[in-house]
């Protein structure tokens, strides 16, 4: 969002163009799949659609060390099934590959020394809302590429989360009076665009620019379709984005995503069905 809104078209970019690995992988197709389709789960490119299943199957993405191995094994993973744009299949590879993509469309718009995490995400972003030291790590590949995960590996404080979570959720996206992030993007991830809901992981579920969101409408009688938007990690990290300017966060180690009773009390404090 935060280079969307520095360079406008950035989420169309096409991979086959910025990441140069998967133009020439001869598995799958990349040459029609935008960074949206790969922040929305939703390449075309998969192996089975059944939930969940590509991802649980990973091992060689993760195990890879280099930049050029994690890429190829991101390319290569799995073939064409669909046109990009509707299918959800949930991979992390396309977290990997959308990372890749970022860094070198900034690098292409503002030097080769730049870098998405460290002068992006937390010079522009983390840094000016106050995040702790940790929040400003993240794991890279062991060469002298040193290509941010972007799917994994960030070290969050409790601090961290309640500012990070206000910054997106509550503050949308502004610092200091100005708008960081491109509006339209960040509107469509907290289900503020009723025309753009983002692909379909499960019934009552959306997944809109790497955001989650589940319909409460029957869980908390709304009377109309409410949808809050969540991110969701591995193990059981949730931290929801409440429609009523409030965040609440879990972490769990047991693949235990419970939040509607949070969200309950919640709405005692202000309301959240719309």
């Amino acid at each position: 969002m935060r280079l969307e809104k520095k360079y406008p078209g950035a989420k169309d970019a096409f991979v086959s163009s910025w990441v140069p690995s998967c133009a020439s992988s001869g598995t799958g197709t990349w040459s029609d799949v935008k960074l949206s389709h790969l922040l929305d789960m939703a390449t075309g490119n998969y192996t089975s659609s059944a939930y969940m299943t590509d991802e649980n199957n990973e091992t060689t993405l993760f195990d890879a060390t280099t930049a050029a191995a994690k890429i190829a094994r991101a390319c290569t993973a799995h073939p064409r099934k669909v046109g990009p744009g509707g299918t959800w299949v949930y991979h992390t590879a396309d977290s990997y590959i959308a990372g890749t993509l970022m860094n070198g469309y900034l690098r292409n718009a503002e030097g080769s020394t730049k870098d998405i995490f460290t002068d992006l995400l937390v010079g522009e972003l983390y840094a000016p809302i106050g995040v702790s030291p940790t929040a400003t790590y993240t794991c890279r590949t062991y060469d002298s590429a040193a290509q941010p995960f972007t799917g994994w590996g960030l070290m969050w404080t409790r601090d961290d989360v309640a500012k990070i979570g206000r910054f997106i959720g509550i503050d949308d996206g502004i610092i200091g009076g100005t708008a960081m992030l491109d509006a339209t993007q960040l509107n469509a991830a907290l289900q503020r665009n009723a025309a753009d809901r983002g692909t379909n992981p499960l019934t009552d579920y959306k997944y809109n620019n790497g955001f989650w969101a589940y319909n409460v409408k029957t869980g908390m009688s709304c009377a109309n379709d409410t949808y809050i938007p969540f991110m969701s990690g591995y193990g059981g990290i949730t931290i929801l984005l409440l429609p009523n300017d409030m965040v609440y966060y879990y972490f769990s180690d047991n693949d235990t995503y419970l939040w509607l009773d949070a969200a309950k009390e919640a709405a005692k404090i202000r309301a959240i069905c719309q």
